[in-house]
């Protein structure tokens, strides 16, 4: 019973894992569903194998971890109300202190969403006068630019 909870649970950690680095699409998840079915199909025909069983219950595993993850990103971006080059006009409250930078400043903004069930938040560069301060309530309107990663560099 412990070595089916342990080959279940690592599957599963395993699918969410790999989820989080690779996406797979509707035809892959079929494909390995077809896959599992087959191989417990010929374990079944040829004699029950333990071996088999747990194959199978490690892939099923694997398959309801990548799944949940694949929800889980699904909802985190359907959440998502101003799309990438959408002009906004929007207000909100400062959230988090002002970062002044040499020619502009970087403001944290929690919109205001109504009925939202979640908090949207934006960074927006503006010029360095007026200041504004954590708390402030504030009017923003502009392009959305959604941020562009970097790399650092290794000295």
């Amino acid at each position: 019973m412990r070595t089916s909870f342990f080959i279940l649970a690592g599957g599963f950690l395993t699918g969410v894992l790999w989820r989080s680095f690779f996406s797979i699409s509707v035809q892959g998840f079929v494909v390995v569903l077809l896959t599992i079915a087959l191989v417990t199909c010929i374990g079944k025909l040829v004699s029950f194998d333990w071996g088999t069983a747990y194959i199978a219950l490690a892939v099923l595993a694997f398959l309801l971890g990548v799944i949940r993850t694949e929800s889980a990103y699904q909802n985190y971006f359907a959440k998502e109300i101003f799309s990438e080059g959408e002009t906004i006009s929007t207000t909100g409250t400062v959230i988090h202190e002002v970062d002044v930078r040499d020619d502009h400043a970087v403001l944290y903004v929690a919109v205001d969403a109504g009925d939202a069930q979640h908090t949207t938040r934006l960074r927006v560069s503006v010029p360095q006068y007026p200041e504004f301060q954590y708390g402030d309530r504030v009017a923003v309107q502009g392009v959305v630019h959604k941020p562009k990663s970097f790399e650092l560099g290794t000295s």
